[in-house]
C-alpha cells in the first residue's frame, strides 16, 4: 500500500514529542517517542514496506514484526482521521486527500439587489 502525509497535515518535533497539525480537521495531536515513526512518512508516496524497512533498518536489536505491528497501530487511526493518506495507486493516494476545491466546487456569488 502506497502512503503520504495529507496536503493538509503539518508534522513538527519537540525533543521527544511530534507535533501534527490538520488544518482540514483543525485538529491538534501529540505524541511521545514516536518520532522514529513520522520521520519516515513524508509528502512523497512511499510504498508501506518501504517505510517499515527503513524504520527496521534503525533498530537492529527489535524484532521487524513488532515495529510492524507498532507501525500499524499508529497509522491506522490517523488514516481514518485523513493525517494520513493511503491507496494502491498514485492516484487513489491523491484522491483520498482532502482539499478545500473538492468541498467549494461550486462557487456562489451574492449579487447586491
Amino acid at each position: 500500500m502506497l502512503m503520504r502525509l495529507s496536503k493538509n497535515t503539518f508534522v513538527r518535533f519537540y525533543g521527544p514529542y511530534t507535533y501534527i497539525r490538520n488544518r482540514y480537521g483543525n485538529q491538534d495531536f501529540m505524541f511521545k517517542n514516536s518520532d522514529y515513526f513520522f520521520k519516515h512518512i513524508g509528502r512523497i508516496v512511499r510504498e508501506e514496506s518501504e517505510i517499515i524497512s527503513s524504520i527496521v533498518s534503525e533498530f537492529s536489536d527489535v524484532d521487524a514484526k513488532i515495529i510492524k505491528s507498532d507501525f500499524s497501530t499508529l497509522i491506522t487511526p490517523l488514516v481514518r482521521m485523513g493525517l494520513i493518506v493511503c491507496g494502491n495507486t498514485i492516484d487513489e493516494v491523491d484522491q483520498a486527500d482532502c482539499n478545500f476545491s473538492k468541498i467549494f466546487s461550486k462557487i456562489y456569488i451574492l449579487k447586491a439587489r
